[in-house]
């Protein structure tokens, strides 16, 4: 019975019991917004008990030997990028003390591409303190992995490690300042323009604008529209095709700016090159766009081959002709541009939430405690056997 020195413990909207989740967040914005910050606060209100942190206490023992403490009295942390070496050896201690440890994981971080701006990062010769070695020891040894796609849970598929694949979604208070209905009706030579753009920066992204073959430029010479960037315009121009110095972009926002920038875009491009890190990308950025009323036309990559079949969202372009054809399309066509926009956004908002997916999140976090639970006898709480470990994934 609870007294007024003893809060009363909510009661989860699963109807499983109270649940204490704990959250280390990656320092990448983005990521820890769409992976940890906005889970968390949905999976608050779905009455999990929540806290986000962005460190991991290291402690001493009596012996002077570094152990890691929860930041936090949880029962499960989701920890977001253990990619350094700390990271790694803190699961098993954080697994001692009972904590079952889930490692979520958004990108494959073993195959980035050599001209990727930090791909120095990861890379075990050039930062041997932090590295996707060190990532792949912490899910070795976490209790569950979580992660955005079906490729990313293969490359890790020989750890032996449960996994749970919950897809990047939107916020749902993202459709509440995007309203279709409010967007211009621009045509070609109009006052305004048609605006094509992109959400990105080259120096993530080297090698994938290219994947348009010219037909960004080929459709704005044609047509009139013009091209905008949210993000540095930096080497968008060279990879497009475009004139030098014709692209204009937004330089670096905050989330809270960045939902209204990206709505300014008529028709939106995600190409992605060919390559085992695109295999493994997300349906992300193409789903921002959706959320925002944006059409837009996407490389043929698993994520996106899936969104456009089973949820219509996106078109799908393998070469430049596509490309030529698809933004031609869209960027004649105001009333097919409105049309889809408001599909796009009815299927998001019935579907493909954050909050309408929390309990994805929560199903997972009760997996990972269990396994812990299972686990607690062992003298290495890391070291499920792995054929039990591999019963339970999904």
């Amino acid at each position: 019975m609870a007294t007024d020195s003893t809060p009363t413990r909510r009661t989860p909207i699963d109807g499983g019991p109270p649940l204490r989740v704990g959250f280390l967040q990656s320092k990448a914005q983005g990521v820890a917004y769409y992976r940890i910050q906005v889970p968390a606060a949905a999976a608050s209100l779905a009455g999990i008990e929540v806290t986000v942190s962005d460190s991991l206490p290291l402690l001493n023992d009596a012996s002077g030997t570094p152990v890691a403490a929860p930041p936090m009295d949880v029962d499960v942390l989701v920890y977001n990028l253990p990619l350094s070496r700390i990271g790694a050896d803190s699961v098993p201690m954080l697994q001692a003390q009972g904590v079952a440890v889930v490692v979520e994981i958004d990108d494959d971080y073993e195959h980035v591409q050599s001209s990727h701006i930090s791909a120095h990062a990861f890379d075990p010769e050039k930062s041997p303190e932090t590295n996707w070695q060190h990532l792949r020891r912490a899910v070795e040894r976490a209790d569950l992995l979580t992660c955005t796609t079906p490729a990313i849970a293969r490359l890790y598929s020989d750890t032996g490690t449960p996994t749970r694949i919950v897809a990047n979604y939107t916020p749902g208070f993202w459709l509440d300042h995007a309203s279709v209905h409010q967007r211009p009706r621009t045509t070609p030579g109009s006052g305004r323009g048609v605006l094509m753009g992109w959400t990105g920066y080259v120096g993530i992204h080297p090698v994938d604008l290219q994947e348009t073959g010219g037909a960004v430029a080929h459709v704005a010479a044609e047509t009139g529209a013009a091209f905008g960037l949210v993000g540095h315009p930096e080497g968008v121009a060279e990879a497009l095709k475009l004139p030098a110095g014709s692209v204009e972009g937004t330089g670096w926002l905050s989330l809270k700016d960045y939902p209204r920038a990206v709505g300014l875009i008529d028709v939106g491009i995600v190409p992605l090159a060919t390559s085992m890190f695109s295999e493994s990308k997300s349906w992300l950025k193409g789903l921002e766009y959706a959320t925002l009323g944006v059409p837009f036309v996407a490389s043929p990559t698993p994520a996106y081959v899936q969104l456009h079949e089973e949820y219509g969202l996106g078109i799908l372009a393998r070469t430049p002709k596509d490309w030529r054809r698809a933004l031609t399309r869209l960027v004649t066509d105001p009333d097919l541009r409105l049309e889809i926009a408001a599909r796009q956004q009815q299927v998001v908002r019935e579907k493909l939430t954050i909050e309408a997916n929390v309990g994805r999140w929560i199903e997972a976090w009760r997996a990972a405690q269990a396994l812990r639970a299972t686990a607690a006898g062992s003298p290495q709480p890391s070291a499920i056997p792995a054929q039990q470990r591999a019963a339970a994934a999904v």
